[in-house]
């Protein structure tokens, strides 16, 4: 019998899937993946149940069942999850239409501001520190070090660095886009 590495992957990948979707961990007792098949496009499946079923347990105040026909009970189907996709392609579009038509104008007529930040110089020395220390200015003592190092006034390090914190940072006019 000559296994191939093609042949030897599927197989793997066969029992894979037949471990993970074993009906005895997914479905209760008595129940198949058969059961919960539906025609493609049919919206559900049909299964049929106790005339007098209800899934609550709650009766009309004449002691009905609720009325209408309950004889059959719909269970949804796996394409039922692809309206999800669609469903947020629009309310992302919906969010970016809201934010360009409505938030931004709203906010400019408020006066919040969509400031500039200003970049501080490219230095590889203080760049280092700033991931060593985090947004946290260091002491003194370090800045002075720093200053040293790089021929600069503590003030010009100190600035830098307060220039470095602000990069990430959304303006007024961002955040009032984006939370309202």
């Amino acid at each position: 019998m000559d296994w191939s590495l093609s042949s030897l992957s599927s197989l793997s990948f066969l029992a894979f899937r037949r471990w993970f979707w074993s009906e005895s961990f997914w479905l209760p007792p008595n129940v198949t993946w058969k059961d919960l098949e539906s025609p493609i496009g049919s919206g559900g499946a049909e299964s049929p149940v106790g005339g007098d079923w209800d899934p609550h347990g709650a009766r009309d105040s004449d002691g009905g069942d609720g009325g209408g026909d309950r004889s059959t009970v719909t269970i949804p189907s796996v394409y039922d999850l692809w309206l999800g996709f669609p469903l947020a392609v629009v309310l992302f579009g919906l969010r970016l239409l809201w934010e360009r038509y409505v938030a931004h104008p709203v906010g400019l007529l408020h006066n919040f501001r969509e400031t500039p930040i200003a970049t501080p110089l490219p230095n590889a020395t203080l760049e280092e520190a700033f991931r060593l220390h985090g947004k946290t200015l260091p002491d003194h003592g370090k800045i002075l070090g720093y200053a040293k190092q790089l021929d600069l006034t503590p003030r010009q390090v100190e600035r830098w660095w307060r220039r470095r914190q602000l990069l990430g940072k959304p303006s007024q006019l961002q955040r009032f886009k984006e939370t309202r």
